[in-house]
């Protein structure tokens, strides 16, 4: 990954673009309306809102930054707005990883600063080898999604998947072949679950992933887990011909109707789940719910 993000934003103000095209490796301006659009299918690292560059009163940010946030999880810096107080709030809702002040919008070195820590703290919820995200960060998002389920009784689904066999191709081939095992298991993971604003791929832990799914009734997490399932059957190891790949998963999901269920609950069923699998054969998808 490079050392300089790509960047998405709405920007117009010709001094901080210039500012932004300094530390970014890819910037990308686009309209106000076309943010949202752009956070959910390009894989950039952080959105730039410029707050001159838009026509909506404090309540309406708000949401915008909530949809993008939505999107695709992606670091928002707020360029131009000086209301402190309306900042902080902001921050504390999770909504923004920064503020250029409308003094600071021409300054490299201000500009250049924010624009690494909202980089630094995008990939501290990355795994390096797989690029998805990782365990912290998913159960975090787990966590939001059951109180979420719990409020407006919505569904969430958990996907727990283990490469089979994972320590045979380590102990034969070496491992990096089992690191390229493992990257062909994080492109498929992404392939599959494309719905950034729903969808959340983790790197769980060794050779274990796991995916938490907003509003994604139970029936739809096994249906897109026996894709992903197929995908790694069928799938090729990189200068590794040999390598036959398997994955098992197990599936659970919560339906917002108990105030005391948690997010581990959610994990443990999966994981009991995904054993099951692994211990009948292996290559297939389990669930101990009714589907």
């Amino acid at each position: 990954m490079s050392d300089k993000p790509r960047i998405v934003t709405n920007s117009t103000n010709e001094s901080l673009v210039d500012r932004l095209k300094e530390h970014a490796s890819d910037l990308s301006p686009v309209s106000e309306d076309a943010v949202i659009k752009e956070s959910m299918r390009k894989t950039s690292h952080i959105v730039v809102i410029d707050y001159g560059s838009l026509e909506m009163n404090d309540q309406e940010l708000a949401g915008y930054l909530r949809e993008i946030k939505l999107a695709n999880g992606m670091k928002t810096i707020l360029a131009g707005y000086n209301n402190h107080e309306l900042s902080g709030r902001f921050f504390q809702a999770g909504l923004i990883s920064d503020v250029i002040r409308e003094d600071e919008m021409g300054i490299g070195p201000i500009v250049g600063m924010r624009v690494h820590g909202a980089y630094q703290l995008f990939l501290s919820q990355r795994d390096d080898l797989t690029k998805l995200f990782n365990r912290p960060y998913a159960i975090e998002k787990l966590e939001e999604a059951v109180e979420e389920a719990k409020r407006c009784f919505s569904r969430v689904t958990v996907t727990m998947y283990d490469l089979d066999h994972f320590k045979n191709i380590n102990d034969t081939y070496g491992h990096s072949a089992g690191d390229e095992a493992l990257r062909v298991m994080g492109k498929t993971l992404k392939r599959s679950y494309v719905k950034k604003h729903l969808d959340t791929p983790a790197k769980y832990g060794g050779e274990e992933f796991l995916v938490v799914s907003k509003n994604t009734p139970l029936k739809g997490g096994v249906m897109c887990a026996e894709r992903v399932r197929q995908t790694i059957e069928n799938a090729k190891v990189p200068e590794h011909p040999k390598i036959k790949l398997t994955v098992s998963g197990g599936v659970a999901s919560f339906d917002g109707y108990s105030a005391n269920f948690r997010a581990l609950d959610l994990i443990e069923q999966a994981d009991e789940a995904l054993y099951e699998a692994k211990n009948s054969g292996r290559n297939r998808i389990h669930t101990k719910q009714k589907v």
